[in-house]
């Protein structure tokens, strides 16, 4: 692998709780843990689950299983046992990798040979020699929510990995005086751009603590005093870093989820000229497909999803539904090959969108457009124009109900006049207009710090 080749030659780093792992210990990690794999009987090819949190171990397994050959299966801290054994068993992994007290006792629960990583492990610090796999080869497997309840295994190949590193380090221009905020989970896509850029790049990468994350008030200010550079992760969290914005921040990339035209302006004016903010967009079967960086002098207008990337194309199909191919393409669905939709190579992503000056604008999920006495609505449309409304900071939109007595409610976060419904009147149609809008102090979340929409339909008895 390319991100391999250049992990052996820079001189990346770690940061963690105040400690610095350097780039000759890092590689004698990555190696030794490479070789007890394979001393474990584990051929090319077979799949590893990483339950490991932020800290050094997970991006040491991960290359460990690259390097070995291995498939690395990220799994879910916040998922239950069952679930657990359940996607390993699924993805077949023939080795669950954890650490501390609490993964001990998941390890017993979930089965299964396990590696339990704590104070007490030691492999010592051995180079091994990387196996050499076709570019089509998996490198890894990402469990997403299906429609249907069950997780789908995204097969992601390792030409996918290099295409994607490779390209971003170079667009942001990463290199040695770089510090990488690392913020998502293992288990999220967002994770292979932070570890990734850093480690291939010879940068720094600083993983955020949980506890950080869990309670992030303090985020800018943690930024600050480890001289981020660079952060990507969903709107929710970035809004954190405004209050305030560290100085050494150069470079904000917003995926995961909606950017909102008011946060873009206030982290474009935040950051300067010389700044740099992007919102990337993507679903986890391509990874990031398309990007929209946001020039200086911005209005503050709509916010566009942007143009593809090169390593990828983009059209749109029937229904205005984004059809992608190229580079950083998944394979298929682990084990489930029909349960993907192609045609003639391209990749039908269910994501709807239409083309602007500025690229793509996001039209919503094809799966979410809902019908409301009797018209079709994207709650996603209506969404995008609470938030330019004066006063939102955030909005969500959900329905509730069944055919005839379904309805759209609204919610919002921000310091706004009552009377919102007055004023999406006149950029909506009425059947498009919430019958109520609920204020809140924020929206819920999912562990991945999405915002959680089955909580707000309970919440008014959907």
């Amino acid at each position: 692998m390319r991100l391999l080749d250049a992990f052996e030659d820079g001189e990346p780093r770690i940061e963690w709780l105040g400690e610095t792992l350097g780039a000759e210990e890092l590689r004698g990690r990555v190696g030794a843990s490479a070789r007890w794999m394979r001393e474990q009987g584990l051929l090319p090819g077979d799949r590893v689950g990483l339950h490991l949190s932020h800290g050094a171990d997970a991006p040491v397994f991960l290359l460990a299983c690259w390097s070995a050959g291995l498939v690395a299966v990220p799994l879910d801290l916040h998922h239950p046992p069952d679930r657990l054994a359940a996607l390993m068993e699924r993805s077949g992994a023939k080795l669950f990798v954890t650490s501390g007290r609490r993964g001990a006792a998941l390890a017993r629960r979930v089965g299964g040979p396990a590696a339990v990583l704590d104070k007490e492990w030691s492999l010592g610090l051995d180079v091994a020699e990387s196996v050499d796999l076709p570019p089509d080869a998996p490198a890894l497997i990402l469990w997403t929510s299906g429609s249907t309840g069950a997780p789908k295994g995204v097969t992601i190949p390792r030409r996918a990995v290099d295409s994607f590193v490779h390209w971003w380090g170079e667009r942001l221009d990463v290199g040695p005086s770089d510090r990488l905020a690392w913020t998502a989970a293992l288990s999220f896509d967002l994770s292979l751009l932070d570890i990734g850029v850093a480690l291939s790049r010879g940068a720094t990468l600083v993983p955020v603590p949980d506890a950080r994350l869990a309670f992030p008030d303090t985020l800018g200010e943690y930024l600050d005093e480890r001289g981020i550079t660079c952060i990507y992760s969903v709107p929710s969290l970035l809004a954190r870093v405004l209050d305030p914005m560290p100085p050494s921040l150069r470079v904000v990339l917003s995926a995961g989820e909606a950017l909102s035209p008011g946060l873009a302006a206030s982290l474009r004016a935040s950051l300067g000229e010389r700044g740099l903010l992007a919102n990337l967009f993507g679903p986890t079967e391509t990874n990031v497909s398309t990007a929209w960086f946001v020039p200086w002098g911005w209005d503050g207008g709509q916010v566009s999803i942007g143009a593809p990337c090169p390593y990828v194309e983009v059209r749109l199909g029937e229904d205005d539904e984004m059809l992608v191919r190229g580079e950083t393409v998944m394979s298929g669905y682990w084990g489930e090959p029909a349960r993907a939709s192609w045609t003639e190579g391209w990749l039908h992503t269910g994501d709807r969108a239409r083309w602007d000056d500025d690229g793509l604008v996001f039209l919503g999920r094809a799966d979410r457009m809902v019908k409301v006495r009797g018209y079709r609505v994207e709650p996603e449309e209506v969404e995008r124009q609470l938030e330019s409304l004066s006063g939102v900071d955030s909005a969500a939109v959900v329905v509730v109900g069944q055919r005839e007595s379904a309805e759209l409610v609204a919610f919002a976060v921000g310091d706004f006049e009552e009377d919102l419904l007055s004023d999406l009147a006149r950029v909506l149609p009425s059947w498009a207009c919430p019958a109520r809008i609920e204020r809140l102090d924020e929206l819920p979340r999912s562990p991945r710090g999405k915002v959680d929409r089955a909580a707000l339909r309970a919440s008014v008895g959907g």
